[in-house]
């Protein structure tokens, strides 16, 4: 009976044992399994190529070196140095290390995020080259007050000119309008007056100038009999009103007493208030203020 897989003869133990036979039968086998091996009986075995996944076979190339032991090993490239990176520059091709504020891709891609911005205290004077901010640089609005340490522009950090009218705020622009006009001749003699009260030996005059923003009451006592404490001696027009209560006293006397004027902002109300009716007092006093003020 032959064997199972390249049918070689076998010896049972009944049969009669012919070496001659047997031998000439074993070669016989053995040659026609050797021979079906030749003629591609059996598949070949294939290498298959490396890969990051796949363990296989490779051919050595440029920048790579193999040992008669298999060991593979990267060669040095440009000129036979280390290899190493040269650290880059503003001129230079070279690497970096990530540091903060910056983030990379695991394709290497290098960004600056959006909202990272300049953390605070960042930039200082001293990391600010002589000339290196100019007004075109800088764009509208980006420079505020709150974003100005206290202290931190002086004189001769501001350059002969740089600072205009035409850069400052449109409110900042109109109040300075408005002081050039104020401090001219012309609108400083520009007083509008009018008598407000004239009776009882009192009189009251008001005047105002718009350009200065300021306005007056004067008040004269020629003699004033009192008929109560409290006298309305007139009424300030609404365009020219203090921002807040006025006072002034005109008359202290033994027998007449106190005499004072007050002015009511929200009314513009002015009375004469004396603390008895007692005497005829004389005397006057001015009361100036900031307009609204």
């Amino acid at each position: 009976m032959p064997t199972n897989n390249y049918s070689l003869p076998t010896i049972s133990g009944d049969e009669v044992v012919d070496i001659v036979g047997d031998m000439n039968a074993l070669a016989n086998a053995t040659d026609a399994a050797l021979k079906q091996v030749e003629q591609g009986g059996l598949d070949p075995y294939v290498l298959p190529t490396a890969s990051r996944t796949t363990k296989g076979g490779i051919i050595v190339g440029d920048g790579l070196s193999i040992t008669s032991a298999g060991v593979l090993s990267a060669t040095s490239q440009g000129g036979g140095g280390t290899g190493t990176i040269p650290i880059a520059t503003s001129v230079t091709l070279g690497g970096i290390k990530v540091g903060s504020g910056l983030t990379i891709t695991t394709d290497g891609t290098l960004s600056v995020p959006a909202s990272s911005g300049i953390a605070d205290g960042a930039v200082t004077s001293a990391k600010i080259a002589s000339g290196a901010v100019t007004a075109d640089k800088i764009g509208a609005n980006a420079v505020t007050t709150v974003k100005i340490d206290s202290g931190a522009v002086t004189g001769e950090k501001i350059a002969d000119g740089s600072v205009t009218t035409g850069k400052l705020d449109a409110s900042i622009q109109d109040a300075i309008s408005k002081a050039s006009d104020a401090l001219t001749e012309a609108s400083a003699k520009q007083w509008t007056s009018q008598q407000l009260y004239s009776s009882n030996n009192v009189n009251v005059v008001h005047a105002y100038n718009k350009a200065l923003n300021l306005a007056y009451v004067k008040i004269y006592l020629n003699g004033y009999a009192p008929s109560s404490t409290r006298l309305n001696i007139g009424t300030i027009p609404s365009g020219s009103r203090p921002g807040r209560d006025q006072f002034q006293f005109i008359w202290y006397g033994t027998a007449e007493g106190c005499v004072r004027a007050e002015i009511v902002a929200s009314t513009g109300t002015i009375t004469l208030v004396t603390d008895n009716t007692a005497g005829a007092p004389y005397g006057g006093c001015t009361i100036m203020y900031p307009i609204g003020m």
